[in-house]
């Protein structure tokens, strides 16, 4: 067993280390059971598991981002200010300015790989919108892709579309706007956008 001394997250929002099974690579999975991964809130007397950490053979190297449940009370409000500073986690990613713009920008080069970027926990009430300005190509004709906005209410575990398309073709939809799927044709200039939190949220 492995213990680590008390960490102190108040301004530290992510723990990281590497875990190797096995000493050589070509037997690098052991006959032991899974690393159980937890974590106390008094001192040790209780834990809680967050994640079983077993050897995959098929992808003997990888990363895993496991989210810890924080109070209610402790949950900070995102703001970026065009610093990066602010977001849980955004692998591959530089904040500079991008396109000819002053402003800086959250920025990924390169279409390889799997990009995201997370905020932390954010506290939600009945007036909370979500804004922020996007810019997903420098010229036209832009590369076709898109950017999910999504949300997760269980850490992380499972995500779900930030606001799904309501269109005239619905005979339920009394108002209309776009899915929160971003495509790069319609942003190829820095452009506002705003979404209502769903009500799950608020």
């Amino acid at each position: 067993m492995l213990v680590t001394t008390d960490l102190d997250l108040t301004h530290g929002s992510v723990v990281q280390f590497y875990i190797r099974f096995g000493c050589m690579d070509s037997d690098p999975f052991s006959g032991d059971g899974p690393v159980l991964l937890q974590h106390s809130s008094d001192g040790g007397i209780t834990w809680a598991l967050l994640a079983e950490l077993v050897p995959d053979p098929s992808e003997p190297q990888r990363t895993q981002h496991i989210t810890l449940a924080l109070p209610a009370q402790g949950l900070p409000a995102f703001l970026d200010m065009g610093t990066g500073i602010g977001w849980l986690l955004r692998p591959g990613s530089v904040v500079e300015p991008v396109c000819g713009h002053v402003q800086p920008f959250l920025h990924f080069t390169g279409r390889d790989g799997y990009r995201l970027a997370e905020t932390p926990d954010i506290v939600m009430t009945q007036n909370t919108f979500i804004q922020f300005t996007a810019l997903l190509a420098c010229k036209e004709p832009a590369p076709c892709f898109e950017v999910e906005v999504e949300y997760s209410v269980d850490h992380g575990a499972s995500w779900w579309p930030l606001r799904p398309a309501c269109l005239p073709s619905d005979p339920d939809c009394t108002e209309y706007w776009m899915s929160s799927f971003l495509t790069s044709d319609l942003f190829i200039r820095p452009s506002p956008v705003t979404m209502l939190a769903p009500a799950r949220l608020r």
